[in-house]
């Protein structure tokens, strides 16, 4: 799969998931999106993420300030 096309579907998972109000986004697991999670995550961005190697995915635990979205 083409890096662009992973970096998009990471940062349209996260979009979508903060517009639908959840706790939770998730990914397939990459090596590209673990270094760009990293990055939000350092630089508070996300609250954190965990990566499950049996499953193949990244559960990315969204930030919130008082209801809203910290981006």
């Amino acid at each position: 799969m083409n890096k662009l096309n992973v970096l998009n579907n990471l940062l349209v998972s996260i979009k979508n998931s903060y517009s639908n109000k959840n706790k939770y986004a998730y990914c397939k697991l990459n090596f590209l999106c673990i270094n760009v999670l990293w990055a939000l995550y350092k630089e508070e961005l996300i609250c954190d993420f965990y990566v499950d190697k049996a499953n193949s995915k990244i559960q990315i635990k969204l930030k919130y300030f008082k209801d809203k979205p910290s981006y």
